[in-house]
């Protein structure tokens, strides 16, 4: 069986992907956003900051931060104690942001007490620093509180608690010795509890989805002789006043369905087109048209039947174009994608076969298959059933076009590389594309170990920045042995813009780099999908696959004390 920190990081809504071979391969869960636990409904008591609080020196520097949105606002706490005097208090009061300290005041034993300002039901940062015999508060980056000339006090620390609403992170770093005090865990932030896959799917608005499996599919089974059907299961996004619901260039679109700015919905195929006419595709226009946007979830069915078109709303006829068309002959598959709110299902059906093209949430994500190449699993490890060939696990997860924080952790054991070589020997261990190939075709993520032609053995990450590859290589201190944990941290920040990437080997930070650019979500043309143990894009090196026990990959970047809790202690 897996072991517990696996199983636990598991249920975890940022983890993307878990793959063991104990259960037969991988869980799956694009659909799974995070949700916010409410600690209004759900109050929580932070017995662990209380623990590490009473471990610290009061006489160092402290810098408190916390993001929080209030859904009660008078007489209750978003994150503080019953006691009138303790390390850090923030709760409401008549609708206003208290903050208090009794680490510093005016006076030996008293308190610093302020109001951070009255917008508590909208999303905001607090920090709190105290510097020396100065405290300053922050809302967002702006000042709202210092004071000057305070005196240190010493204190006894109670557990904290929460119940006003939600809190995004919480932390407390020493900023004398510069190491982080506490944190908030992610699965006390969060509930983990709903089911997979979740029944709230993925608002597209966001984070735009390009459909790149159904463009491979379609490409290969389309035959524009044949009747289709194209139907979808969506709901438009309340702030969109136009977009696409799944559509690419109009030339290239089997099938596509465009939310006009005048609250229109059209469908367009270039599997038909006027008689007689230059025209590459046709449509059916006012699929639905009013002065209202539509509202709520709604399925739209088109079907392409001989020369005639027909589209359905809710399972009613709204249009029809039934002569003075005629069939193109081509049809060209371009990228759909999704730019306009929620999609709970696509389905593309053959009626001339009378068989599912393509559909979302497709098989892949459903029962979360993988495929397998010359890789065995029966003995506890995903590792090559032919040392002499090449072997990896392709999974159904495309990264491409995504770009966010992410985090991957590979439990290992290292390949057996020559003792005398004078070649670089690479293991490939987990990710969308190589890592340890060269410089011109960077992967979306990828973390390899290998052996340099030097003879140190070193860890890398490899991922896509701005267009190019950006490495963090550690060199270690001699081959590895055995069986380890490699974790790759990235952080994403679009706003700086900041890439800034850690690799860690059983839990020990071991390098980090930072870049001033962020990904773009392109990559090598071979990077089709997440894969393990060892891929196809050696560079011309000799490949070993060693063996991989379990994948983790999160949308987020963990924690150290996070990927502590995943690293077994050494015995």
């Amino acid at each position: 069986m897996m072991r517990d920190p696996i199983t636990d990081a598991a249920q975890d809504p940022s983890c993307l992907l878990c793959l063991t071979p104990d259960r037969g391969g991988s869980w799956w869960s694009r659909l799974r956003p995070a949700q916010l636990r409410n600690f209004a409904a759900d109050p929580m008591t932070w017995t662990d900051a209380k623990t590490a609080l009473d471990k610290i020196d009061q006489s160092h520097d402290f810098t408190f931060e916390i993001e929080f949105k209030c859904v009660e606002t008078n007489a209750v706490y978003v994150f503080a104690s019953d006691a009138s005097r303790d390390f850090i208090r923030v709760f409401m009061s008549a609708g206003q942001v208290i903050v208090n300290s009794a680490l510093m005041s005016t006076s030996p034993g008293g308190s610093t007490q302020f109001s951070a300002g009255s917008d508590s039901t909208n999303r905001h940062a607090l920090t709190v620093k105290m510097i020396k015999n100065i405290i300053t508060a922050l809302i967002d980056g702006e000042i709202v509180y210092t004071r000057e000339n305070l005196v240190r006090n010493a204190i006894e620390i109670s557990a904290p608690r929460s119940n006003a609403g939600y809190v995004y992170k919480i932390s407390i770093t020493d900023d004398t010795t510069g190491e982080i005090v506490w944190q908030a865990a992610y699965s006390d932030l969060y509930d983990t509890s709903n089911p997979w896959p979740s029944p709230v799917p993925e608002n597209f608005a966001e984070n735009a989805k390009a459909f790149y499996d159904c463009q491979a599919v379609v490409q290969e089974a389309l035959d524009p002789t044949h009747d289709y059907s194209f139907l979808i299961d969506f709901k438009l996004d309340e702030a969109k006043t136009s977009g696409n619901v799944f559509s690419t260039s109009l030339s290239d679109a089997p099938f596509a369905l465009i939310f006009q700015s005048n609250n229109q919905i059209d469908f367009f195929t270039n599997l038909l087109k006027p008689n007689g006419g230059s025209g590459s595709f046709t449509s059916i226009y006012a699929y639905y048209q009013s002065d209202v946007k539509l509202q709520g979830r709604h399925q739209i069915e088109c079907k392409i039947e001989a020369n005639m078109l027909s589209s359905y709303l809710d399972g009613v006829l709204v249009a029809q174009k039934t002569s003075n068309l005629e069939r193109t002959g081509t049809a060209a598959v371009g990228l759909p994608n999704c730019n306009s709110g929620y999609v709970y299902k696509i389905q593309i059906t053959d009626l001339t076969d009378n068989q599912v093209v393509w559909s979302y949430p497709s098989e892949a994500e459903r029962v979360r298959l993988i495929t397998k190449t010359n890789v065995r699993t029966d003995r506890g490890a995903f590792e090559a059933a032919d040392e002499t060939q090449p072997a990896r696990v392709d999974t159904a997860l495309d990264l491409r076009g995504k770009v966010s924080s992410y985090t991957v952790v590979v439990d290992f054991e290292a390949a057996e590389f020559p003792e005398t070589t004078t070649m670089e020997c690479h293991q490939e261990l987990a990710g969308q594309g190589g890592a340890l190939i060269g410089s011109g075709t960077p992967p979306i993520c990828s973390i390899g170990y290998y052996l340099a032609s030097s003879g140190s053995a070193r860890l890398q990450l490899s991922q896509e920045v701005a267009g190019g590859r950006h490495v963090v290589n550690a060199t270690l201190t001699g081959r590895l042995s055995g069986r380890h944990i490699c974790c790759g941290v990235v952080e994403v920040d679009p706003a700086a813009p900041l890439t800034a990437s850690t690799l860690y080997l059983d839990g020990v930070r071991i390098g980090n780099a930072s870049i001033y650019a962020v990904p773009t979500g392109n990559a090598a043309v071979s990077a089709r999908c997440f894969s393990i143990a060892g891929h196809s894009f050696t560079g011309g090196w000799p490949p070993y696959t060693g063996k991989v026990y379990s994948c983790l990959l999160f949308d987020r970047a963990l924690s150290a004390a996070e990927i502590a809790a995943l690293t077994p202690k050494q015995a």
